[in-house]
């Protein structure tokens, strides 16, 4: 049976690529690989939507990306574990047994089956925002930018990561615009950027072409679609 959100879970994929599928209109995806799949701020959908969640890694605490229903319902059917910021672990305490919390902070890491997790900063107006980059068993990196604006260190993540995939916001978030999104995926330089967080079509198509003329390669998504990564395909 396909899944209700996406039919990444019923895609066969090699050791060398990674999936990816954009699930709401804010910061919402799965990431899966041979031997890890990561949901990051799942928010508008059902647990009974997804076939798998060895992680769940909430960027922040406000309701567009963080739901404590959503995430004690996962956790009871996947046992999950859940990384997220000190905020949001106050929130699901009583919720989630404490040994699936793991309380993180830009410059956290955490590794699981070979896969490993970098906590990173985010510019964003909430209590104690974060970013990831996901580096997965066979090296392919993500930088998942949470709703953060651009800002310098971003280009040492870039330089420190050599990022396959970044997904950029482009609206929604105060401040934010297809110009910010070009802005991150110039400071960060990935193979890849991918629009996200927006709810209009017109600031995903602007943010491809721009990132065209400055010579950088976008890839838009559709919510639900799949988008299979390989590092070949993207030189």
């Amino acid at each position: 049976m396909v899944s209700m959100v996406s039919p990444i879970f019923d895609v066969d994929l090699g050791n060398d690529s990674v999936l990816v599928s954009w699930i709401n209109k804010r910061s919402g995806v799965i990431l899966r690989s041979r031997k890890l799949t990561v949901i990051v701020d799942p928010v508008g959908v059902d647990a009974t939507d997804f076939k798998k969640a060895d992680v769940v890694l909430i960027t922040h605490e406000h309701p567009g990306h963080f739901n404590s229903l959503l995430i004690s319902r996962i956790r009871s059917i996947f046992k999950s574990k859940i990384l997220a910021p000190r905020p949001v672990i106050e929130k699901l305490v009583g919720r989630v047994p404490e040994k699936h919390l793991i309380t993180i902070s830009p410059g956290s890491t955490w590794e699981i089956n070979g896969n490993e997790i970098f906590v990173e900063k985010s510019n964003h107006m909430a209590l104690e925002p974060v970013s990831f980059v996901i580096r997965f068993e066979n090296g392919i990196t993500v930088f998942h930018t949470s709703d953060s604006l651009p800002f310098p260190e971003m280009k040492e993540t870039g330089e420190n990561f050599d990022l396959d995939i970044v997904f950029c916001t482009v609206g929604i978030a105060p401040q934010a615009s297809y110009e910010s999104g070009v802005r991150i995926a110039k400071l960060t330089k990935p193979r890849v950027a991918i629009p996200y967080h927006t709810d209009t079509r017109e600031s995903i198509n602007i943010f491809v072409k721009r990132l065209f003329e400055e010579n950088l390669k976008g890839r838009d998504l559709e919510i639900f679609e799949v988008f299979e990564y390989k590092r070949d395909n993207c030189q």
